[in-house]
C-alpha cells in the first residue's frame, strides 16, 4: 500500500498517525512521500517517545533535516 502524498508532515501528525495505530512502515513512507523535514529538539524527542512513536520512525524523522544551501562569499578582486 502506497501512502498518498500531501503537504509536509509535522510532529503532531506523526503522533496522531501512531495513536491511530498506523503501521510504522506506512508512517515512514508518508514522511518520504511528502518530503517532510524535521528539526527535532530534545523536547520533541521526549514528546515522540512518550506518545509511543517507534524508534524507527523517530530515526527517519532525524534523517530528514532541511537542507541548507551554502553559498561561497563573492570575493571582490581584480586579479592583481
Amino acid at each position: 500500500m502506497q501512502a498518498a502524498a500531501g503537504p509536509p508532515m509535522g510532529v503532531g501528525e506523526v503522533i496522531e498517525m501512531t495513536r491511530q495505530g498506523i503501521r510504522e512502515d506506512i508512517i515512514i513512507n508518508q514522511i518520504r512521500a511528502t518530503r517532510s523535514t524535521f528539526v527535532l529538539s530534545t523536547g520533541d524527542l521526549s514528546l515522540l517517545q512518550s506518545n509511543q512513536v517507534s524508534p524507527n520512525v523517530i530515526t527517519e524523522m532525524q534523517y530528514h533535516r532541511p537542507q541548507v544551501m551554502y553559498r561561497r562569499p563573492y570575493r571582490y578582486g581584480y586579479g592583481y
